[in-house]
């Protein structure tokens, strides 16, 4: 299913910054080794996400929902040097191309994963407000997500749910 009309989507595709090359190779073996790479953030999707972590000065940010790791990287790169992003999966192999491009990255030092359900990480986080956070995992569980992130939030943040209309 499409939802943008495809004169928009390579309108948005070119006028969207390349990304590093770690990114382009992340999505090669991203689409050669996992079942679904369609998961897989996107440029413009990554670009945006970085964007919104950087408009609003985001030093601590939650992902539920790894897979490879391209969203993550994304957000990382727009935090500042001690910034700190925790993200959730509960797919093994996934997570652990994700590990291997984080520590390829000069940003994967402010990325922590957490395997693991996403209801229950969150659960055992520390009680320290998040600027931001991303839901792109596990669609029907989406509302559990969000009533378990919002007290999380500081005041001011953003909670942004993947796939939702």
């Amino acid at each position: 299913m499409t939802l943008l009309d495809p004169a928009l989507d390579k309108y948005t595709h070119d006028h969207t910054s390349p990304r590093a090359p770690l990114f382009d190779a992340l999505r090669e073996v991203t689409y050669a080794s996992m079942k679904s790479p369609g998961m897989q953030v996107g440029r413009v999707e990554g670009a945006l996400l970085a964007l919104l972590c950087r408009l609003m000065g985001a030093r601590r940010v939650l992902e539920v929902g790894t897979f490879t790791g391209f969203s993550a990287l994304s957000m990382a790169e727009a935090l500042p040097d001690d910034g700190e992003l925790i993200t959730c999966d509960v797919d093994p192999e996934a997570t652990e191309i994700a590990r291997s491009f984080f520590d390829r990255s000069p940003h994967g030092h402010k990325i922590q994963i957490r395997l693991g359900a996403g209801l229950e990480t969150i659960r055992a986080l520390p009680d320290v407000p998040f600027d931001l956070a991303f839901i792109d995992a596990d669609k029907p569980g989406y509302t559990d997500y969000y009533e378990a992130i919002l007290p999380r939030i500081r005041p001011g943040g953003l909670i942004i749910a993947d796939n939702t209309l």
